[in-house]
């Protein structure tokens, strides 16, 4: 990549249009100088060019978003305080335009997230002010206001507030309504707790907000990814001790449709600050530095992390797994259960003397049948056992829990037959299902047929 038209800096703006990379404003690492310049970079043609001048004055870390046409510009920090105005910058023209002042004004402190939703901008402004009561007493007025900005005719709109968040560290469009993920609470000028507040989100047909549920890794700071229909958060500080203990690194997503969070693995490097979070289609980028514990030293490190997406099941035919099983030598009668629910799939393996069919179906339903010896774990104090079963006295049905319509369950019995694993008479078989109802473990048990009177 070539050098930017652009003097070194940290906490600039960054946007991607689609096309181009935007770079604006921003402030000197060493120098603390302030900019208020930007420029594009080209990916495609690997070039830089720079952006006319902006209308704003010099800041870093002022709040950017892409409207699908135009990038927006909003507040953002000097050496002195906070900024509450902003501009549009049109990359076709290359022309900015001036914002409308924001209907709250300027406070002390003002700290913008913004989203850009379907035709509008949603801005959290975090603030705080203070005002000397007497020469001891100061009164601080702190709190998150919400305001819809419409790029079309330069007007903002108040949104409600009632049912938000404490605190607001990002704001993201899911295409139907604004969230705004598990955050540090907002305290303004007030010393802060260190306590986190779940999430929440704003539909915007409404203006009302619902919290979502609480996750394993909401306390503490995080990164977040949208992936389109969930959001990816990996935990980058430490929660010590209790239900909610945390560690640097946990990642944990939260399925939109359910409103549930599910824990994933553990990324491998613990990033304290990222640059880049992003959603590639098909994996979750965080790129940051990353504390080297052997080195004692921060570095340069990135993480590419790819969602586990479970196959699609492909149910198999009670005559499929028969077609199959005539390659099995050593046993006799080898069974096949008929009556599988028509949308499970069927893995066959064989081995000497003896082979196994597991069947899975679409909400993880798992049944396996198999010539072998079963050991099955005593049940608990609400487990059931029952003997007998096609003709076998001794056979044995055992629930683990009776109490749960899906418990794991054990069907053991010696069918009459001939097995060269042992020297016994009769075949051992076992029935073993899990997330099964009751009813469809007997419809699968009871319609266990002879593999020869099954047309294949």
């Amino acid at each position: 990549v070539p050098e930017p038209p652009l003097a070194p800096r940290v906490n600039a703006s960054v946007v991607w249009t689609g096309t181009e990379i935007v770079v604006w404003g921003g402030i000197g690492y060493q120098s603390r100088d302030l900019f208020n310049d930007g420029a594009a970079y080209d990916p495609a043609h690997n070039s830089w060019r720079a952006l006319a001048a902006s209308p704003l004055s010099p800041r870093s870390g002022a709040t950017i978003v892409w409207t699908g046409d135009e990038v927006i510009v909003l507040g953002g920090m000097t050496l002195d305080g906070t900024l509450v105005d902003g501009a549009r910058y049109d990359p076709t023209t290359d022309r900015w335009h001036g914002v409308r002042g924001l209907p709250g004004g300027a406070h002390d402190v003002d700290t913008f997230s913004a989203a850009w939703t379907d035709g509008r901008v949603v801005v959290a402004d975090s603030y705080s002010t203070g005002t000397k009561v007497d020469a001891s007493t100061t009164r601080f007025d702190d709190g998150i206001a919400y305001y819809s900005y419409d790029p079309t005719t330069d007007n903002w709109s108040l949104l409600a507030s009632t049912g938000s968040p404490r605190g607001v560290e990002e704001l993201i469009w899911t295409g139907s309504t604004v969230l705004s993920p598990p955050a540090q609470i907002w305290c303004g000028h007030h010393s802060c707790p260190g306590a986190s507040t779940a999430g929440a989100q704003l539909d915007l047909s409404s203006n009302a907000w619902r919290p979502i549920s609480t996750g394993p890794i909401d306390d503490g700071v995080g990164f977040n990814v949208w992936t389109g229909a969930a959001l990816l958060r990996v935990a980058e500080s430490l929660v010590g001790g209790g239900p909610h203990a945390m560690n640097p690194g946990d990642t944990a997503a939260w399925d939109a449709s359910s409103d549930t969070w599910t824990r994933l693995v553990r990324a491998p490097i613990t990033i304290v600050s990222t640059a880049v979070a992003a959603w590639t289609g098909h994996d979750a980028v965080l790129w940051g530095t990353a504390y080297d514990d052997s080195a004692r030293a921060s570095r340069s490190a990135g993480l590419l992390f790819t969602p586990y997406t479970k196959p699609p099941i492909v149910p198999t035919t009670p005559e499929e797994v028969a077609a199959q099983l005539d390659g099995v030598h050593g046993v006799d009668p080898i069974l096949v259960p008929t009556a599988v629910p028509a949308d499970w799939h069927a893995d066959v393996s064989m081995r000497d003397g003896g082979y196994e069919v597991t069947y899975s179906g679409p909400q993880d339903e798992r049944v396996r049948l198999a010539v072998s010896i079963p050991n099955p774990p005593p049940p608990t104090d609400t487990g059931t056992q029952e003997y007998g079963f096609r003709g076998d006295p001794q056979g044995l049905y055992q629930q683990q829990d009776a109490t749960d319509p899906v418990t794991d369950r054990w069907l053991t019995w010696n069918e009459p037959g001939h097995w060269t694993g042992s020297s016994k008479a009769g075949v051992p078989y076992y029935l073993y299902a899990t997330g099964v109802t009751d009813s469809v473990f007997w419809q699968i048990a009871n319609s266990l047929t002879n593999v020869s009177d099954v047309p294949h």
